[in-house]
């Protein structure tokens, strides 16, 4: 992936852990800034390179502090493919390209199962759409092709996450009939005062349009698939232990299906009444606000590391969550990793600290002097670059704290 070139290359050049990790974090900046550049300035595909801009800033605000949601990523790679093959005939469509575009949806299906989602809008969306510049055909067998890659993908490469993932859908029997009922479908109401404004504003002017037009195929298209997804994502996540920025990053393919109608049927009928760059100016400035005003919650979440690391850092320790205080902290399985990886950087030696819900299951880390634990691996110290893997401390094992009764 685009993002792993910038760090990987900083390590092969015998950088410091601070300048691979900050190049790791500009990789992912540098990905969307890629396709906004190939879909705008190479194709010339504006519409597009706008699209990718909305999928950022529509409505986002938590996903913005994790940049490794593989959901924003890819549809920002499909802008790509869109831009590719737009006004161009099946014919004139070269080898070369239809080979660029196979390897970007292979990578596209690899990317995370809403993909699939986000493609099979598309492709509906511009088949719907009359004065769509695109050829039916290469829909097609773009559309194909994808389903091909992700049956051998799931047939020779399927995952535990995404089996995981797809539990969730037993909740629309174990929740019947009571399915407005669930936090996620209240909170999302809530958000849609505090940070989602957009999505009920233009979901509102998209469909006012489309009645005014008589366009009630599009109309429930879009309705259904706005309000069918949402009610899945809040079903299959229905409970408060759910963190904010992971259902965001679920949400996130309803800034396509609401980019797509704005950006190619609305903003042209505002254009019209010069109010078009108006709303853009306005979807942007608030989008920059809103990713400020999200800070807080991940500076306190830093703060709190750091604050921890100086009581801490000595130790080779997993901590009870609850001991801790741990509650800034939404999922706990990275902190092995962040721990080493702040320590390391702002201290000059590396600190070995798991924060656990259950520290007493990991009772066989107290023999473990040589190795660095983490939630589900154990790497002996001599398999790490001592360069960036600083410990110091040979010759004790881990404490394990007793859980909070």
């Amino acid at each position: 992936m685009l993002w792993r070139i910038p760090p990987l290359l900083a390590y092969k050049a015998g950088s410091s852990l601070e300048t691979i990790s900050v190049s790791y974090s500009a990789g992912f900046i540098a990905n969307y800034l890629v396709c906004y550049w190939v879909c705008g300035s190479m194709l010339k595909q504006y519409r597009f390179a706008l699209l990718v801009l909305l999928i950022n800033l529509l409505f986002a605000a938590h996903t913005f502090y994790w940049p490794i949601s593989q959901v924003p990523q890819g549809m920002a790679m499909m802008m790509v493919v869109w831009a590719m093959i737009w006004e161009k005939r099946l014919e004139a469509i070269k080898p070369l390209m239809w080979c660029s575009i196979a390897c970007l949806l292979v990578v596209l299906v690899f990317f995370h199962p809403l993909m699939l989602v986000a493609l099979a809008y598309s492709i509906v969306f511009f088949l719907l759409s009359k004065d769509a510049q695109v050829d039916r055909r290469v829909l097609y067998r773009i559309g194909a092709f994808f389903v091909l890659i992700l049956v051998l993908k799931s047939i020779f490469f399927r995952t535990q996450y995404e089996r995981h993932s797809l539990s969730g859908l037993k909740n629309f029997i174990k929740l019947f009939p009571y399915y407005f009922n669930t936090f996620s479908n209240k909170q999302f109401i809530a958000n849609c005062v505090s940070r989602y404004y957009w999505i009920p504003v233009l979901f509102a002017g998209i469909c006012a349009l489309y009645l005014r037009t008589g366009n009630y195929k599009k109309l429930l298209f879009f309705g259904g698939a706005v309000a069918g997804y949402l009610m899945l994502v809040n079903i299959m996540y229905p409970t408060a232990d759910t963190p904010l920025f992971y259902i965001e990053n679920l949400y996130l393919p309803v800034s396509l299906f609401i980019g797509l109608p704005l950006v190619f049927d609305l903003l042209p009928v505002l254009e019209q009444r010069s109010a078009g760059g108006a709303v853009m100016a306005l979807i942007m400035i608030t989008g920059c606000v809103r990713l400020y005003a999200a800070h807080n919650v991940y500076s306190e979440r830093l703060q709190w590391q750091r604050s921890y690391l100086a009581a801490n850092g000595d130790k080779k320790i997993i901590a009870d969550s609850k001991k801790a205080n741990a509650g800034i902290l939404p999922m706990l399985w990275g902190t092995p990793y962040e721990f080493w990886q702040l320590s390391t950087i702002e201290q000059g030696r590396s600190a070995s600290i798991i924060i656990d819900e259950d520290p007493p299951h990991r009772d066989w880390a107290r023999d473990k002097r040589r190795a660095f634990v983490v939630n589900w691996n154990v790497f002996d110290y001599s398999e790490l670059d001592p360069k960036y893997f600083r410990f110091t401390d040979t010759t004790t094992g881990y404490i394990i704290e007793e859980p909070v009764r």
